[in-house]
């Protein structure tokens, strides 16, 4: 008979009962115990102790007290050492998925993290994580970041969906309706209200048929905003990232040009990362909320840019300050600490 310190010393037992035929009961009336005890014994569920040992001496008489303990010796330091390696390993799987981030707050174990996390992943062990990321497929606005935290992040927004978005009263999607209320999405921006303008947007969106998430970042995902089709409708997701109403506001219009030119689907997710097609989305935001020819205009006009100047533009083209100053630094006319005090407090 092999040994195989490996499995508890109860499964040896069982096997030296089965080749001699004793049952349990058997062995509990010869050492003078209870069938619990043998039974917990040969399931691993308590420990072979020296007395125990002994009694065992005494059953089988060809097999000495130490055979026993030496078996359970090289079992325990076998699940601990490997015990160990699994709370490394689900310490670093922690980190990769972002538990505290995501469970901040609750009173969980590691282990209660976990399966929270692989039942909101949709997977059955986080080995399956890169398949789950070979087969995303986000049309979205990024930095760089981990694949793993956009994963996290963009389950978030899903189970999110049916918590924000009021399904008993949204229309059917009408791609043409749509494109025609893009004025009313302009004017609902026109506030430096962050949470007001989180509401409006996801009341006026709801009643075009178009669901939207707004969920806050993950560390190291660095997703600003993100869209596809779920169920047939238009899905857009955004994220605090910054926590700017600049942000917020490009990352969102952003997303509708990707409605507009009908480019998502709600087969896979697909993340889009070609520069032709994220420069058009680009432009696109750009003249949703400026006039080319205004904006022209304004730089040629105003050399020394200054907050004055800022503020009557921006109310001129119905915009908050906001945006104007955000474009005004992404194309380098302003220094990033310039004219903060002009935007919305979040």
């Amino acid at each position: 008979m092999g040994l195989n310190y490996t499995v508890s010393p109860g499964t040896i037992l069982k096997e030296y009962m089965d080749s001699r035929n004793i049952s349990q009961k058997d062995l509990a009336r010869l050492t003078k115990s209870s069938e619990r005890h043998i039974s917990n014994l040969i399931n691993a569920k308590i420990k072979l102790t020296e007395e125990f040992a002994l009694k065992l001496e005494d059953v089988f008489e060809d097999v000495k007290a130490e055979f026993w303990m030496d078996l359970e010796t090289a079992y325990r330091l076998y699940m601990l050492r490997n015990t160990n390696n699994d709370i490394v390993k689900l310490k670093t799987i922690a980190e990769e998925f972002k538990f505290k981030h995501v469970f901040k707050g609750l009173k969980l174990t590691l282990e209660e993290q976990a399966t929270r996390m692989l039942k909101l992943l949709g997977l059955d062990s986080f080995d399956e994580a890169g398949k789950k990321l070979n087969e995303l497929s986000y049309s979205f606005m990024e930095d760089g970041g981990d694949e793993k935290a956009k994963l996290v992040w963009l389950k978030l927004c899903e189970s999110e969906i049916e918590i924000q978005n009021d399904f008993d009263q949204m229309p059917p999607f009408d791609l043409e309706v749509f494109k025609n209320s893009l004025s009313v999405y302009k004017e609902l921006m026109y506030t430096q209200n962050y949470e007001l303008a989180i509401e409006n947007l996801r009341r006026y969106s709801n009643d075009l048929g178009v669901i939207f998430v707004h969920h806050e970042s993950v560390p190291n995902a660095k997703i600003r905003g993100a869209t596809r089709l779920i169920d047939g409708r238009p899905a857009i997701f955004c994220s605090d990232r910054f926590k700017s109403l600049d942000t917020l506001y490009f990352a969102f219009v952003h997303e509708i040009s990707h409605i507009i030119n009908n480019d998502i689907t709600d087969n896979n997710y697909h993340i889009v990362l070609e520069d032709d097609e994220e420069n058009l989305a680009n432009e696109f935001a750009r003249k949703f909320f400026i006039d080319d020819q205004e904006y022209k205009k304004f730089i040629d006009t105003h050399k020394d840019i200054t907050a004055e100047n800022i503020v009557v533009f921006s109310k001129k083209n119905m915009i908050i300050p906001d945006v104007f100053i955000g474009f005004l630094k992404r194309d380098g006319l302003l220094k990033y600490e310039q004219y903060n005090h002009l935007k919305g407090k979040i």
